[in-house]
């Protein structure tokens, strides 16, 4: 009897089979992670933001789940989608994968950017 590999549900799902994109995934989360931390600390020191301890740990402890999450995983996805079309295979290009990390990075940058002011409204 042969052995067959069940096909993966998701192109994302495939991508993570390759064990160099599994490992440029897991450096895009600690990117992530990075940028979102390095947008708190721009954004804390340049409008000398004035938070309560809860709304801290609000953005300290829940923006790198959020932002690994939402922005890691959705510029997987779309790293994925689009290595398939050009490629044919979702983990056709690891290169495709270390870009999307770059991204990622920028875009929790940015959200970190946007959070104080909002959280600051919340007045928590």
């Amino acid at each position: 009897m042969q052995h067959v590999t069940p096909r993966p549900k998701s192109a994302t799902m495939a991508a993570q089979r390759d064990p160099l994109v599994q490992g440029v995934l897991q450096q895009a989360s600690g990117m992530t992670i990075l940028g979102w931390f390095l947008g708190l600390a721009w954004t804390a020191s340049a409008n000398g933001a004035e938070l309560g301890p809860v709304g801290w740990s609000v953005l300290i402890i829940g923006g790198p789940i959020v932002t690994s999450i939402g922005f890691g995983m959705g510029v997987a996805g779309i790293v994925a989608l689009f290595t398939k079309g050009v490629t044919g295979r979702a983990d056709g290009s690891h290169l495709g994968y270390t870009w999307g990390a770059a991204i990622s990075l920028c875009l929790a940058f940015a959200a970190a950017c946007h959070a104080i002011p909002a959280v600051a409204l919340l007045r928590i």
